[in-house]
């Protein structure tokens, strides 16, 4: 599949377009099914965090339980589980999204290993505190995180060679 890019340049005196084409692979419904893979998980978290409002009594607006909350402690670990993955996956989705234009297995296998790391990732924090989600965040950083950044930094290296 190809997607023809127009870009134009403006002077004074001309203007000028130049084709790009972008050429999607035929392997990238893997990516894309990826990005959607973080659906059920964000509706996983959620569920979490709802559940321990409920359990713990935290109300809404508050985000997190007050200081002096008798579960303080309890509630603010889930609801940080899910606000850690939501502040993660931007930077998933754009390095997962743009890598796979080159790589779209190995960006997706990346996503996934983020993705499911996520789900132990949360459910640490609920259940053993901050020392419960180590292993799930390392596995999550090493096996997916880093290596869609390293991925997405080798892809630009390969796409855009004379920048080198």
């Amino acid at each position: 599949r190809n997607v023809s890019i127009c870009a134009t340049k403006s002077t004074r005196t001309r203007t000028t377009a130049a084709m790009t084409t972008l050429s999607i692979p035929a392997e990238y419904g893997y990516v894309l099914a990826a990005a959607f893979a973080t659906i059920p998980l964000n509706m996983f978290q959620v569920y979490q965090v709802v559940a321990a409002r409920q359990k713990y009594g935290v109300n809404y607006p508050d985000l997190y339980a007050p200081p002096d909350h008798k579960n303080a402690k309890e509630f603010n670990c889930v609801q940080r589980g899910h606000q850690n993955t939501l502040e993660n996956l931007p930077i998933v989705y754009t390095t997962l999204l743009l890598s796979g234009l080159r790589y779209p297995k190995l960006a997706s296998t990346f996503a996934m290993i983020f993705v499911i790391s996520r789900f132990g990732y949360i459910l640490g924090y609920k259940n053993g505190g901050p020392q419960g989600r180590t292993i799930p965040f390392a596995m999550g950083l090493v096996g997916g995180f880093f290596p869609l950044i390293a991925l997405l930094g080798y892809t630009a290296y390969e796409t855009f060679p004379g920048f080198s």
